[in-house]
């Protein structure tokens, strides 16, 4: 094989590698590959993962009120 058809061959490999590693991070960190989902923020309060859940009020059925707290150091209060 001619050595630039080798060379061709191994940049469509390292580019079809990357673009699966890619892939796989977005997966692991957005929790979705759809490209056009992905805008560099997560869409909600914390940019992190959720730590902890406190009920701060209740009713007789459910819970009406809580709080949120995670590794982006915010806690957020949820009516």
């Amino acid at each position: 094989m001619p050595y630039e058809k080798k060379a061709a061959t191994a940049t469509k490999t390292a580019s079809a590698t990357q673009a699966a590693m890619k892939m796989f991070q977005d997966q692991s960190t957005k929790g979705t590959t759809d490209s056009s989902k992905l805008s560099g923020d997560v869409a909600t309060k914390h940019q992190n993962t959720i730590t902890d859940i406190e009920v701060y009020k209740r009713n007789a059925t459910m819970v009406t009120e809580f709080t949120t707290s995670g590794l982006d150091g915010e806690i957020f209060w949820w009516k």
